[in-house]
């Protein structure tokens, strides 16, 4: 038996947009024998993902009570900016804080607002605590990541590699005092090296012409 045994729906495209996922949520606790078995879902929230969210709702109710952990990126409270850093048409912050209200029940873990920021991030504490009840939602600061997307955007991280904030911390400290859990998070550096962070394409990166600092460092392109 482990405490925790994460499993991540992330990094494998939109899950929303995979119906697979909830397929495998619907059998996945009843294969394993595993206490601490805690999936993890990481969303957009996509325009006309409703269908896939009402079900993982029931699949969550039914299975998975205080042992889901559910986060939807937002990366930025300004409108404008945040249909720049995720280009899809996708719900507004009104909507996740709707359903997002739901999905947290009386002994659910809280629903996750994860924020990747940059300087430039346009990020206002007060639109948080307006719209999230800090009751079931808490909030998630990470890194940029070194990825090409990154680079031609000229987002330089707002977190360093310690998990110290070298901007925004304003921000932190407001929705702190508002009552909301703010988590500082930090992968391990190895994710970079081998090109398997959020965002980081290893075949893109051997197809190129260019390096990428900090990232794909033990990724070896064919020379021959």
């Amino acid at each position: 038996n482990v405490a925790k045994f994460k499993i991540q729906f992330a990094r494998i495209g939109e899950p929303s947009l995979n119906p697979s996922v909830l397929e495998v949520l619907e059998e996945l606790d009843g294969k394993y024998d595993a206490p601490g078995l805690l999936p993890s879902v990481s969303s957009v929230a996509p325009l006309n993902s409703e269908s896939f969210f009402e079900e993982l709702l029931e699949i969550k109710n039914e299975r998975y009570v205080g042992r889901f952990q559910l986060q939807f990126s937002v990366h930025s409270t300004d409108r404008d900016q945040r249909d720049y850093l995720i280009p899809v048409r996708k719900w507004d912050l009104e909507k996740i804080a709707d359903y997002g209200s739901q999905f947290c029940g009386e002994h659910d873990r809280k629903v996750t607002l994860n924020f990747a920021l940059s300087s430039g991030s346009l990020v206002e504490s007060a639109v948080i605590s307006r719209l999230f009840d800090p009751a079931k939602f808490l909030v998630k600061i990470t890194p940029v990541n070194p990825t090409y997307s990154s680079r031609d955007r000229k987002l330089d991280s707002a977190v360093d590699d310690d998990g110290s904030l070298v901007y925004h911390q304003r921000f932190v400290d407001e929705l702190r005092s508002d009552g909301f859990d703010v988590l500082v998070s930090v992968g391990e550096p190895e994710e970079n090296r081998i090109g398997s962070n959020c965002g980081l394409y290893v075949k893109r990166h051997l197809s190129g012409s260019s390096d990428l600092s900090g990232a794909y460092a033990l990724v070896k392109k064919d020379t021959t």
